[in-house]
């Protein structure tokens, strides 16, 4: 049992997943370090002194729920990469480093419009799940073709080769089609949050931040449960034997 599983533990392409984590961890420093500085400078920090020192003074529930989205989407991000990078089976092309990098920049101008409007926050979200439609898109191209399935075929073993590679590519499908929707529902958050007469209500009772807010947290539920991980959950518990047997049947001679 330990060989199979080691190998579903270990990165099919290791110096590629060890490059895209190192690369991860550093670009999503930046929106953090943003994230600290609004926190500090624009006065987040002592505001929510002042509220509890002076009851009089408002809690600044609006900045302080961006402050969370934000922080929750770098998580997020560097979760996703870290557990996807492990399954990585092509050769990374500009577009591998690129994406990251847009990711970084999306996540650090949304952390500068924590004391914007809701409508320039809900713009980074749409911006971010673009992004994510793109990671997505070229994460499957990449994956289908020949030099992959051969790869999952030398990493896993047949058949759990083919079939874990087949699982991994329905799950990249999944994700570019769930990001695309999750996507042109952020527009329709970034329409209701556009300054027009028919929305003035909405606006003047924060009703738009509510819901970017509970689009934003739907969608960061979502990516965070249901992941490679979870979706591989049954290879990470096949048992040894039946991984040999079910090899053995697959070449026996007919």
């Amino acid at each position: 049992m330990a060989t199979f599983l080691r190998k579903m533990h270990e990165p099919v392409c290791r110096y590629d997943a060890d490059v895209y984590n190192r690369l991860c961890t550093v670009i999503q420093a930046l929106p953090l370090a943003v994230l600290f500085w609004v926190f500090v400078e624009k006065g987040v920090y002592d505001e929510i002194g002042d509220a509890f020192v002076n009851r009089s003074h408002p809690f600044p529930f609006i900045e302080v729920a961006k402050m969370v989205i934000v922080i929750s989407s770098v998580c997020l991000i560097w979760h996703r990469y870290v557990v996807d990078s492990r399954f990585i089976a092509w050769r990374l092309s500009i577009l591998d480093t690129l994406i990251p990098f847009g990711f970084a920049i999306a996540q650090s101008l949304l952390a500068l419009s924590v004391y914007g409007s809701t409508l320039l926050f809900a713009i980074w979200i749409s911006v971010l799940a673009a992004l994510g439609v793109a990671a997505y898109w070229q994460l499957r191209s990449k994956f289908q073709g020949k030099h992959a399935l051969a790869l999952y075929r030398n990493h896993f073993g047949e058949p759990q080769g083919s079939k874990i590679y087949n699982d991994v590519d329905k799950y990249f499908a999944d994700w570019r089609r769930n990001l695309f929707l999750y996507f042109v529902a952020t527009l329709g958050a970034v329409l209701i949050s556009l300054p027009w007469n028919c929305t003035a209500v909405i606006r003047i009772n924060n009703i738009d931040f509510v819901i970017v807010a509970i689009l934003a947290a739907l969608i960061i539920i979502h990516l965070f449960s249901d992941t490679l991980n979870t979706r591989l959950e049954p290879w990470f518990n096949t048992d040894e034997e039946q991984v040999v047997h079910t090899t053995s049947l697959d070449q026996a001679p007919s």
